[in-house]
């Protein structure tokens, strides 16, 4: 895991910020993440917070944490990126991932990942390119943006 964890914090990006989302102190990623964030060795070292998004109750953990991520994102953050603590992300992932955006290309992109087969269980993320447009949630006439995305080859 620290490996993974460690490659979001080692991106070739001007100016990021990540957002580690936990349940709570328990998780065994928090020791891994508060040495991380003390490692002082990176001179590019992005801003890095920690949060506990408490125990999920109306959804899954995973979801509860990106919504409490969400949340707590700045309010003049132009780009959101997601990833998991077992996906190893290249040096090069962000800036991919945020280049066709940035281009006034396409408004979403994502990624897929691979296993790496010298162990099989950690994996890599790439970025892959989608156009979108948003697409109301049927019944819904105030949509939830992250809802009801219609995705073009």
């Amino acid at each position: 895991m620290e490996p993974c964890l460690r490659s979001l914090l080692t991106q070739d990006y001007p100016d990021y910020e990540v957002i580690f989302v936990t349940c709570d102190e328990k998780d065994e990623a928090v020791p891994i993440i508060r040495a991380l964030m003390r490692d002082t060795e990176s001179p590019r070292k992005p801003r890095c917070r920690l949060i506990q998004a408490g125990p999920a109750s109306t959804c899954g953990q995973k979801n509860r944490n990106l919504l409490v991520g969400m949340d707590r994102i700045a309010p003049d953050s132009s780009v959101i990126a997601f990833a998991d603590s077992a996906h190893q992300a290249a040096t090069d992932w962000l800036r991919l991932l945020v280049y066709p955006i940035a281009r006034g290309e396409t408004d979403i992109t994502t990624g897929y990942h691979h296993i790496i087969p010298e162990d099989n269980r950690g994996t890599d993320i790439r970025p892959h390119r989608h156009r979108a447009r948003h697409v109301p949630a049927a019944g819904n006439p105030d949509p939830d943006p992250a809802m009801g995305v219609e995705i073009q080859p």
